[in-house]
């Protein structure tokens, strides 16, 4: 059989049988990490120890979260941080009529730029809770 006739059956072939494979890595699945257990470790168990995943979680958290500190915090902790004390406050210019006219609207863009801040940060602090809680509850069982 010649070079020709070879390369048309070959076509053929793969016509009726549909495309190669593009590659074996392509049909391999992917490793996911390994799930943690809670629990004693035992002869015929291999559950983490509880500080190990504790340390997952707040490792996790504080890299992939925004704010992930607070929630950091607050799983070292086991309260939930109170940003209330945090809440910046509004300074009020003193002096003279003419001084404080010239000082307040800087004083008050200042405080302005720090409580969007703040709440920002509120409001990842609550969304990271629910985060966090889905994160050990499909990642830790």
């Amino acid at each position: 059989m010649d070079e020709a006739t070879a390369a048309t059956t070959d076509r053929k072939a793969r016509a009726t049988t549909g495309p190669a494979p593009a590659s074996k890595q392509a049909t391999t699945p992917t490793k996911k990490d390994p799930l943690m257990k809670f629990g004693v470790n035992t002869a015929s168990t291999n559950y983490a120890p509880y500080a190990d995943v504790h340390e997952k979680i707040a490792t996790y958290v504080q890299k992939n979260y925004d704010f992930g500190h607070d929630i950091v915090k607050s799983v070292r902790t086991g309260q939930l941080v109170d940003l209330a004390v945090k809440k910046p406050t509004r300074a009020v210019a003193t002096g003279t009529k003419a001084e404080k006219a010239l000082l307040q609207p800087g004083m008050d863009i200042e405080f302005s730029t720090r409580m969007s801040a703040h709440v920002r940060r509120e409001q990842s602090l609550q969304s990271n809770l629910s985060k966090a809680f889905a994160y050990v509850k499909t990642r830790m069982q």
